[in-house]
């Protein structure tokens, strides 16, 4: 008898073991800190953004939305930070750049382009660019010029090898310059670089005169002036940011080429040239005294 009572006593104990056990061996599920960086390096006005979806696989973990929307300004970069109960596979960021909506998908740890730059996803430890081409598109580490080879002068600041279009445009009206654009990424100056020939002319001071051409696959492109005393910088950077920089000659000169390779002029050219690429910002840009002409020549 009292072994009977004894088994049925220890029924509930065993029942409740059998409920705990699975508790205690179940960990609780790790929080992910997640960050959404999007930069507007292509649009000349604000990109706004308005909603974050996270998913995980085809499914909706958390709608985020932003009342009112957030604006990226022209060159610049934004991130937003969530924290979540677990890491998603996707991230759809939905907003408005020149007056159209927008909506992206990417994926954790990647980029994915849209009409104004890229938005990229990652956690806050992987640090300023997310994905696997980050440095080479600009926004990461810039590459310097090698001792003893050419470098561009301080009135061009952090201007450098990556930098996207509308950056080295920021960069130069941040030191002071006076710089206009002619054409735009998506309605470029000129549709054909088969031996045009532009002639221009800069105001007194520092500065500079963009242009936008397509090209076909890659751009040469040379500044001729008449005053030897005058310095000029040629800045070509194209729409995935492959640069080149041609500075005056020390001593002065009356050209400056992104034409041949740069082993071929190393104390004048600095980054890629040719340059390759299909759209083209090309900068003239002068650093200081009175007014000059120019001719600006292009080839493919």
């Amino acid at each position: 008898m009292f072994s009977n009572i004894g088994r049925i006593r220890a029924i509930p104990v065993l029942l409740a073991l059998v409920l705990l056990i699975p508790l205690a061996l179940a960990q609780p599920a790790e929080s992910a800190s997640i960050t959404v960086q999007v930069d507007n390096r292509y649009c000349d006005t604000a990109a706004s953004i308005s909603q974050f979806m996270f998913l995980r696989g085809p499914f909706p973990m958390k709608v985020k939305v932003l009342s009112p929307p957030q604006e990226v300004g022209a060159g610049q970069t934004k991130r937003f930070s969530f924290e979540l109960e677990q890491s998603p596979t996707n991230v759809t960021v939905n907003g408005r750049s020149g007056g159209e909506q927008f909506s992206v998908q990417v994926e954790s740890g990647g980029r994915a382009e849209y009409s104004c730059g890229f938005i990229s996803v990652g956690s806050p430890e992987e640090g300023t660019e997310f994905g696997g081409e980050g440095q080479e598109e600009g926004t990461g580490e810039t590459q310097q010029p090698e001792s003893g080879k050419a470098q561009l002068p301080p009135q061009l600041g952090n201007i450098s090898p990556g930098m996207g279009p509308q950056n080295v445009v920021n960069e130069l009206r941040n030191r002071g310059a006076r710089v206009t654009v002619q054409g735009s990424r998506n309605n470029p100056k000129l549709g054909d670089v088969s031996d045009p020939l532009l002639i221009g002319s800069l105001p007194s001071g520092f500065a500079a005169t963009g242009y936008w051409v397509n090209g076909p696959g890659q751009l040469r492109s040379v500044i001729t002036w008449d005053r030897p005393s005058t310095d000029f910088v040629l800045v070509v950077v194209s729409s995935s940011f492959n640069f080149c920089a041609s500075i005056t000659p020390p001593g002065g000169g009356i050209e400056v080429s992104c034409d041949a390779p740069r082993y071929t002029e190393p104390v004048t050219t600095i980054g890629n040239s040719p340059v390759p690429g299909n759209v083209f910002l090309v900068l003239a840009i002068k650093l200081g005294g009175p007014s000059q002409a120019y001719v600006l020549s292009l080839s493919g």
